[in-house]
């Protein structure tokens, strides 16, 4: 029998009345199929028939329910074996070759489920990181599309920012404090509708805090101070080592980009005065770190930072002191002067040079055996000392924009509680969404104690309908009824001291459409309601 193309596998979502399943595939022999229920292998309880045809049928004893799949698992062993000068008969052959052909059909259904490339890539990505190199790490993709390890840990990218997060808690505190200094004040309209406003004001300087809080992170490049072996996350030690491009894209990204000062490879190695400087490029696939910390072999020592009013890029300027001289008549006949001590010839005043009188002075230069300039200062690099007053040079990482949108959700979300706190200092008392259906009734509790003396219905949309987008709000007051040909539409309202009821008419409730000016009837999944009362 040929092998034809078609399915492996077939899922039926079993109902515990029936017992007899098709199976829509070519099975050569009963153990060539794994049965399962809701995951569990099942190997009992069941009769097959019309096994060795395109399709077969499977009888349980007792009828499934739950998730039943049928798989072909051809097992990967050659059956048949084929004598010298033997028979070569056709139905042995053809099952022969039928086996393989359905264990390739099974190959091609289980690669299926593995991540691929296009087929516009025949020559297809290197393989994953090692094990010990992408544990607890995220899977990325560097510039040309091969896989990478995130530069941040599972952890760190778990991680929400503290500072946009603590800000934002403050901002809603300081906006709810305001709100129950409103309720405390009074509760007069004009108070509330007053705290109503500084609420909503609140809540923006709590997202602009939230953003700021956010962008007060270092920038790439900016260095701290520290102590060695406890460096701060994120930071690496100025040594001059090597790091991996692949490991930390996006500061290789500020290289290439040329926002930090670079020297060539050759030039680091050939010239210590330039280890100030990164190496964009120092072999295949890294970079090189400045060497501000005396690290790397041929260093001329660990430097002081200053301030400069011209860059240079990366050079380190050695220690140098100011220039001192000074002379002395002295018998310099017993020994050579040494260092910085020099003999000149002096001319004499008053006499002619006799005896012992010297004619030479002794003269101190530290020229001679120190660097000398206008200043005196320490080895050091040359930048600008600054103040972070806004902005930022490299953008956020996908990590930390993805903490803030987090943390600016809940500030949303808590912002909308605030809003709906202050709409309550002028009614008295908001209800939560409520969902309802035509010809039923909607029932609430106010709290307020007392018959309210006003009451106010929002028609709030979840989704578009009638030419109204979703979040669009239409006051209904507190009652309408309007009889069209289809029927009533409309409700009512009934107050007590202690409840509100919404009587909602057969047909629905009813709007005029933003569309053609017609009355139309609301579908009740399509909105919820929100009940206001105030005392007075």
């Amino acid at each position: 029998m040929s092998v034809q193309p078609g399915p492996t596998f077939k899922r039926y979502a079993a109902n515990g009345v029936a017992t007899v399943y098709t199976i829509p595939f070519l099975l050569l022999d009963a153990a060539d199929l794994q049965i399962t229920l809701d995951g569990t292998l099942v190997t009992t309880g069941f009769t097959l028939t019309g096994i060795g045809s395109p399709q077969s049928t499977c009888t349980f004893t007792v009828a499934p329910a739950g998730d039943l799949l049928f798989q072909m698992s051809v097992p990967f062993q050659r059956l048949a074996d084929y004598q010298i000068n033997g028979d070569f008969l056709a139905q042995t052959v053809n099952r022969d070759f039928d086996r393989l052909w359905l264990a390739v059909k099974q190959l091609n259904r289980d690669s299926s489920r593995a991540l691929t490339v296009s087929l516009l890539e025949p020559e297809g990505i290197p393989p994953l990181p090692v094990k010990a190199t992408r544990a607890l790490k995220m899977l990325a993709f560097d510039a040309s599309g091969n896989p990478i390890t995130s530069n941040l840990t599972l952890a760190q990218i778990e991680q929400q920012p503290a500072l946009a997060l603590g800000s934002a808690a403050q901002a809603a505190a300081s906006a709810l404090s305001a709100d129950q200094s409103a309720i405390s004040a009074g509760q007069s309209a004009s108070t509330a509708t007053t705290a109503k406003n500084a609420a909503a004001a609140s809540a923006s300087a709590a997202a602009a805090s939230a953003m700021s809080a956010a962008d007060t992170g270092f920038q790439l490049g900016m260095s701290m101070w520290g102590h060695r072996g406890s460096e701060f996350r994120g930071f690496a030690p100025d040594d001059g080592q090597e790091l991996s491009r692949a490991l930390y894209p996006d500061f290789a990204a500020v290289l290439d980009a040329g926002l930090l000062p670079s020297v060539t490879e050759a030039l680091w190695q050939s010239d210590p005065t330039v280890r100030g400087a990164f190496v964009v490029l120092s072999s295949p696939g890294m970079f090189r770190m400045r060497d501000l910390n005396g690290v790397s072999a041929g260093s001329i020592g660990a430097v002081f930072r200053r301030g400069h009013p011209v860059p240079v890029g990366g050079r380190l300027i050695q220690d140098q002191m100011q220039r001192i001289q000074g002379a002395t008549g002295l018998n310099m006949s017993s020994a050579a002067p040494q260092g910085a001590f020099q003999l000149a010839p002096i001319s004499p005043v008053g006499a002619s040079v006799t005896g012992t009188t010297s004619t030479t002075s002794v003269t101190f230069d530290s020229a001679l055996s120190a660097r000398t300039g206008t200043e005196t200062f320490p080895t050091h690099a040359r930048g600008v000392w600054m103040t972070r007053l806004f902005g930022i040079i490299a953008p956020l990482g996908s990590a930390e924009a993805n903490s803030l949108a987090t943390a600016y959700a809940a500030l949303a979300s808590r912002t909308s509680s605030l809003e709906l706190r202050a709409t309550a200092l002028e009614f008295g008392y908001v209800s939560a969404n409520q969902t309802y259906a035509n010809n039923t009734q909607v029932t609430v509790n106010h709290g307020l104690g007392v018959i309210p003396g006003r009451v106010d219905i929002d028609l709030i949309f979840t989704t578009a309908q009638h030419g109204y987008a979703v979040g669009s709000v239409v006051k209904l007051g507190c009652a309408g009824a309007v009889y069209i040909s289809t029927g009533p539409y409309g409700f009512n309202v009934e107050v007590s001291t202690t409840q509100i009821s919404m009587r909602i008419a057969q047909g629905g409730i009813g709007v005029i459409s933003k569309v053609d000016g017609s009355a139309q009837i609301v579908t009740p999944a399509n909105a919820v309601l929100r009940i206001k009362a105030s005392k007075s």
